[in-house]
This record gives C-alpha cells, sequence and structure tokens, in this order.
C-alpha cells in the first residue's frame, strides 16, 4: 500500500509540474515549483531506498498534492491561472495550498527513518514497476541534491549567510515564529509594529510561513539585511507608495486623476522590484496610464531603463527618482481607498461569488464595477445568498457618489459614507475574517504615512524660514510653504532618514 502511493504522489507531483511548467514567467512560480522539486526528490529517494516512515503521513500528503493538483486543472482550465498569479489578493489561494504541501512534505520527512521497514520495504515493488533496485543511500543523495539546488535561492551573499546560519539551506521554507526569532537575533531593536509590517511584505497571504525565494526579493528591494526595517519603513511611510496594488487597479484608481498624478507600487511582473505609474498625456491628447518598472539592483540602488537601446539611469533611493522626474511625477495621488478593509479593488463579480461564498451574513467587500468609473459593493444576505449594488461615481470634481436605493438616488461625498449607510447590511469586511494581517498592517503604514507628513511639515517650515521667503518672493508671503524649493530640499533631507 505505502508503495502505491508513493507511485501516486510522483504521478500527481509531475502533473503540477507540467502545469507549472507552462508558465512564462518563471519568478511568479518559482516557489511553488521549488516546493514540487523538494516533494519529487523526497519521493525519488525513497523509491530507490529502503526507509520506514509513517504511513499515515504519506496519505496526507498524497491528499494535500491531490488537492493542489484539482485547484490548477480548475484554474488552468477557465484560464484564470496567469490572473490569479499576478494578483497579490487572487494568488492567496494558490500559496496556502503551497505551504500546506511544505507543511505535510516536512513532517513525513521527520517520520523517515534509517531503519529498513516492514511493510513499507520498497524492494518488490521496484524490481516488479522495473524501478531501480533498492539503494540505501538514494535518499541520502537525493537530499543533498536538494541543498545544492537550493543553495542559489537567495541571490544577495550575506543573505544567504544569513539564512544559512539561522536556519540552514536545507530549509526552503520555515514557519513565521522561528524566521522571526532568527531575525530579531540581528535586528536586536525591531518593534512591534515593524514586525507585522515585515510579514505583511514577507508573508502578504498571511499563510504563517516565509521561503527562501520571497526572503531574497525582499533584500533586493529593501536589503541589506542590516538596514531593511529602516528602508521598509522609509518607503512605505511614503504618500506615493501604495504596495500590492495591481496594474489593473492602478489604471481604475488613476481614471480621473489629473494629468501629473502617480504612485509607485511592488512591481507583480518582477519579485523584488517596484513600479511606477502616473498620468500623462498620449500623441492624440488623450490621458493615459503610463507603467515603468523600477529595478532593484543592490547596492546601487534602483534603476529605470527610459528607452531600450539607452543605459539605465541609477538612483540610490525612490525619493531621489520621483524628484529627478518631478516635470511628469507632479501630484503624488493620496487616498485612503486601498487601505480600507472592505476594498478588495479589482475583483469580477464571478470571483466575488466565490470568495464570499459560505461567510455568515453581514460579510462584504467593495470592489471595482464592471461597468466604467463606478464600483459595487457585495454582501452576504441573511439567507445566505449574495447580492450586488452599483455605486456610480460622479468624478474627480463632484466627487461624489451615489447609489439608488427603493428607487431613491442618493448622493454621498465618500465610499466610506456608502459603507456607514448599509451599516445594517454591511456588517463584517471581508479581510477581517480572512486577512487579518493584511488589516493591522495597513493601519499601521497609515499612521507611519501620518507620522511623516507631520515631521516634513515641521522640516519644511524651518527650512522656508531659512530661504526668507518675504524677501526672495514676496507674493507667497501669505503662504509661505509654497516656495517650490522647500519640499524638494525637505523631501532630500527625509530619503536618508
Amino acid at each position: 500500500m505505502a508503495q502505491m502511493i508513493l507511485f501516486l504522489c510522483r504521478d500527481t507531483n509531475i502533473k503540477v509540474m507540467n502545469i507549472l511548467s507552462e508558465i512564462t514567467k518563471k519568478e511568479d512560480v518559482t516557489e511553488f515549483i521549488t516546493t514540487i522539486q523538494l516533494v519529487q526528490i523526497t519521493i525519488n529517494g525513497l523509491l530507490k531506498s529502503k526507509k520506514e516512515f509513517k504511513f499515515e503521513l504519506l496519505k496526507d500528503l498524497q491528499n494535500s498534492l491531490k488537492d493542489y493538483e484539482t485547484l490548477l486543472v480548475q484554474l488552468n482550465g477557465t484560464g484564470k491561472l496567469l490572473r490569479i498569479l499576478t494578483s497579490s489578493r487572487l494568488r492567496r489561494k494558490i500559496e496556502y495550498a503551497n505551504s500546506l504541501i511544505h507543511k505535510k512534505l516536512e513532517q513525513f520527512r521527520a517520520s523517515i527513518k534509517d531503519e529498513p521497514g516492514t511493510e513499507n520495504k520498497t524492494t518488490e515493488g521496484s524490481k516488479a514497476n522495473g524501478e531501480n533496485p533498492e539503494d540505501p543511500n538514494a535518499l541520502v543523495e537525493e537530499m543533498a541534491e536538494s541543498i545544492v539546488s537550493l543553495s542559489i535561492m537567495i541571490e544577495d551573499q550575506d543573505g544567504k549567510d544569513l539564512w544559512d546560519k539561522l536556519f540552514g539551506l536545507e530549509s526552503f521554507m520555515i514557519d513565521w515564529d522561528k524566521f522571526l526569532i532568527g531575525m530579531k537575533k540581528i535586528l536586536t531593536d525591531m518593534k512591534q509594529d515593524e514586525e507585522t509590517v515585515l510579514q505583511y511584505i514577507l508573508d502578504n497571504s498571511n499563510t504563517g510561513f516565509i521561503n527562501q525565494h520571497k526572503f531574497s526579493e525582499f533584500l533586493k528591494g529593501f536589503g541589506p539585511v542590516q538596514d531593511c526595517i529602516k528602508n521598509v519603513k522609509n518607503i512605505l511611510s511614503a504618500k506615493w507608495f501604495y504596495g500590492f496594488l495591481s496594474r489593473n487597479e492602478i489604471d481604475l484608481l488613476l481614471r480621473d486623476q489629473p494629468v501629473g498624478s502617480f504612485l509607485i507600487r511592488f512591481s507583480s511582473s518582477q519579485p523584488g522590484s517596484f513600479a511606477l505609474a502616473f498620468s500623462t498625456l498620449n500623441s492624440t491628447g488623450e490621458k493615459v496610464p503610463c507603467h515603468i518598472l523600477i529595478n532593484s539592483c543592490k547596492p546601487l540602488g534602483f534603476q529605470v531603463q527610459e528607452q531600450e537601446n539607452q543605459d539605465a539611469r541609477t538612483f540610490q533611493n525612490l525619493y531621489e527618482l520621483v524628484d529627478f522626474y518631478s516635470v511628469f511625477l507632479q501630484l503624488a495621488f493620496q487616498s485612503g481607498l486601498p487601505f480600507e478593509s472592505w476594498f478588495e479593488g479589482d475583483f469580477s463579480s464571478q470571483e466575488t461569488q466565490e470568495v464570499l461564498h459560505g461567510h455568515k451574513p453581514g460579510t462584504f467587500l467593495v470592489r471595482f464595477s464592471s461597468q466604467v468609473g463606478a464600483f459595487a459593493v457585495s454582501f452576504v444576505g441573511v439567507d445566505g445568498s449574495i447580492s450586488h449594488s452599483l455605486i456610480e461615481h460622479e468624478g474627480v470634481i463632484n466627487n461624489g457618489y451615489r447609489i439608488v436605493n427603493d428607487g431613491q438616488p442618493l448622493t454621498f461625498g465618500t465610499l466610506k459614507e456608502v459603507v456607514q449607510y448599509y451599516g445594517d447590511a454591511l456588517k463584517f469586511p471581508l479581510k477581517n475574517t480572512s486577512n487579518e494581517l493584511h488589516v493591522v498592517a495597513t493601519r499601521l503604514i497609515l499612521q507611519w504615512k501620518a507620522d511623516r507628513a507631520k515631521q516634513m511639515e515641521g522640516v519644511g517650515k524651518i527650512v522656508s524660514d531659512l530661504f526668507d521667503v518675504r524677501k526672495e518672493m514676496p507674493q507667497l508671503e501669505a503662504n509661505r510653504e509654497k516656495d517650490p524649493r522647500v519640499e524638494a530640499i525637505v523631501s532630500r533631507l527625509f530619503s536618508t532618514v
């Protein structure tokens, strides 16, 4: 029986690998492929050797693999797999499945013994199926192969040495608590809010695990290790930084914003890097969003490729980049909407049905509607059914939101007011029940932004006084902070904080 399950695990693993291997952008599935490879290495080693292990743990691993295969086949068959992989919100389901397989694998590995078993002997089964004859050293050799493959996972040498020292390079994925204990040996003054935001970046799906791939990509954007917390706080507290939004969500958010509005986010196409988006005019005078990749190239900083066949321009930090391109980046996009616990962004009606299904009455979310320029609120009713209501946006000039209730149009100043109006039906934001880490972390990030804005305002007044605005620019006497040099200097001061 054990032999048969081993073969089933191997066959299921191959099917999963085939699906993942078809993904064009390999960086989107690196962590998933690595987990499957580790499973395959373990199974191959056991098929060639005679080791004793716990059958029930093998069965658990097989069940998890089968569920994973079913999920990927379903998503691939409906054409949703690529979309899900490029959305931090949507890929959560796959990351959960991947972390569960790794957890089951580690439990199974821990049960493998050197002594030959009884019912789990592989000799006869291997010969009958034409496999290689048993080799007691096969599993050791296979595991050594996995260590070699993982040794190149973390590109930053200091980061690799740290992971090796704290956890061992053979450990591709470890639970968050163990990772945090290890990191606090290096970052001894890390505060509670910094721990939470660090987990939000490294484990955005809140799986409870962190892997070498995620750690490597994190260091590309925020390294070196000893400065990573300072760099995290410096970037995430910027008024123009908006985290894990997708490209399509950025387009929808900037749609009604003035030309020159901009923001920076994590890149979904290039892990470890960032993406700049700004509103501009095309050759026909039409307002369009423009997206530019900001490559992380530590220790040099960040690079932007302005044109093909041209050397990339390098900046020490993102603040310097924003300042350099200020002729295009004139107005930092500022909205609390992406940080609301009830806002889910680019969800289709069908995806909304799927994520809300089975939740208790009153669970809800707000998303972009398929109707251009509008939003939709979706919620679970008292009978368990899921309903959707349209929220029309009256544009950036009027900046209002309109709903129709019992045939009567009602207008509100903000989406939050709309949510409050529906208070009896909208009680539990989806994120509060599905990803509490996101809710807590975004509140902390908003506080960081507020604290930074207050600090910059105070420093700005001091710098303004140094310029003696009344003498040089008397027309600004009524509002001295409008001297354009002030904000530039303050920004440079804070970019090194």
